[in-house]
């Protein structure tokens, strides 16, 4: 579960990464970003996304965001032995094909996929304090909780790789 021991000390966003996230953020064109891009939100088709849908969350940011989002949920390293990834392509071949689709590559794309693990890392604790004191019963939260350190320690480990 959620340990409070295991965010202190967990500041991505602390230095020498709030700079890093002023210049990754500021070396991609604004755009139309999903913000919540998962494998439940894709629907697939003869092995082809068709379709990418709940857009709630959708807003203007770096296009990086959801490239990021997406290698979060491709990369092994940032999920427990609970859940079972199933993409067939690692994280850096994701970016590797939007990008050569788009003509357009995403520069530090690592570096978004380490703000998204720990930007889901935050709101899976918001949202299991949430199921755990009634306000919104969900009880998934309970198997994300399971990996919110793995989160924020993959999210560290990249942030590093990336600067």
């Amino acid at each position: 579960g959620v340990r409070p021991h295991a965010l202190q000390g967990v500041d991505l966003l602390g230095d020498p990464h709030r700079a890093e996230f002023r210049r990754h953020g500021a070396a991609h064109a604004a755009g139309l970003c999903h913000n919540d891009i998962k494998p439940a939100n894709l629907l697939v088709a003869a092995g082809v996304i068709s379709a990418i849908i709940d857009w709630d969350l959708a807003g203007i940011g770096a296009r990086g965001l959801d490239l990021g989002w997406l290698m979060m949920w491709c990369d092994p390293d940032c999920w427990g032995p609970h859940w079972e990834v199933r993409s067939p392509l690692p994280p850096t071949e994701v970016a590797a094909r939007l990008g050569a689709a788009t003509g357009r590559p995403v520069s530090a794309a690592r570096w978004f996929e380490a703000l998204a693990a720990y930007r889901f890392g935050a709101s899976t604790c918001l949202n299991v304090r949430l199921h755990r004191s009634g306000k919104r019963i969900d009880p998934v939260w309970e198997l994300y909780a399971e990996d919110v350190e793995r989160l924020f320690d993959r999210a560290v480990v990249m942030a590093g790789e990336a600067s």
